[in-house]
């Protein structure tokens, strides 16, 4: 039985009761029976929000739909926060127009195919659990852009060719510094910053670290990560892009024990 045969059987038996309720409130009821499960798969995981909503036309109607969302980071709900890329390029998976890569899922388990035609002229930029989004730099115009795979929001960032480095100096690390706000960290011998920006943004607000290098870095519930000899670091965008101290290190790591990229 589809969705609308509830609907019409529901209400059917209503009518024929006599009550006023029959006119219509037992649709009323499904459609919100039916919004309920809706947000509560979207909380869940939006690629099961996304097949719920494939279902029909109906389920559709009773769940939020992603496209009138502004942007890629107004609203995390659609975030695929258990969503990662896997790595690789494999010839034989690619078909006429479309670049498929793998998703997996790091709670289930699940494995899917999803078409990412950005990759055609983007490069992907390294994050760490960027609640699943993508970070791609374009690669005539090096416009940063934040893409989401699941529900195909995209957000642009400000290019990376007014930070004043070298065209090959790429972002060692790339996450969030806030919910809203998207963090690069250039770490290299002669260059050690941070980058912030908005979508929308025209430029990138610079913020040069000190000499001791953040290693290794992460992002963890949409914030990010750093850890130097004594200490774990986070950025404090209430205090205006500013490092602060979030754990002491029960013992010093030692610059050896950590391996930076440095060209």
């Amino acid at each position: 039985m589809t969705p609308d045969d509830a609907l019409r059987s529901d209400t059917t038996q209503a009518a024929g009761s006599g009550t006023r309720e029959g006119t219509g409130r037992p649709s009323t009821t499904g459609r919100w029976v039916s919004s309920v499960i809706a947000e509560r798969v979207l909380a869940s995981d939006v690629a099961d929000y996304l097949r719920f909503r494939a279902v029909c036309s109906p389920w559709r109607r009773c769940s939020a739909d992603v496209l009138p969302v502004r942007g890629v980071l107004d609203d995390g709900r659609f975030h695929p926060r258990r969503w990662i890329m896997l790595l690789g390029d494999r010839k034989d998976e690619e078909l006429p127009g479309r670049i498929l890569r793998h998703f997996l899922n790091t709670s289930t388990g699940q494995c899917i195919q999803v078409d990412v035609p950005e990759l055609r002229d983007h490069r992907l930029l390294h994050s760490s659990a960027a609640e699943g989004l993508l970070f791609l730099l374009c690669n005539t115009t090096a416009t940063v852009r934040l893409l989401n795979p699941l529900t195909r929001q995209i957000a642009d960032l400000p290019p990376i060719t007014g930070l004043g480095l070298d065209d090959h100096r790429l972002p060692h690390f790339a996450g969030h510094a806030d919910d809203s706000t998207a963090l690069l960290y250039f770490l290299r011998r002669d260059v050690r910053m941070m980058a912030f920006a908005k979508p929308g943004d025209e430029s990138w607000v610079v913020v040069k670290t000190d000499a001791r290098f953040l290693m290794p870095t992460m992002c963890f519930a949409g914030r990010f990560y750093g850890v130097t000899d004594d200490a774990i670091m986070t950025v404090d965008m209430s205090r205006g892009e500013d490092l602060v101290v979030t754990a002491k290190m029960a013992m010093p790591m030692s610059p050896t024990s950590v391996v930076a990229p440095f060209s």
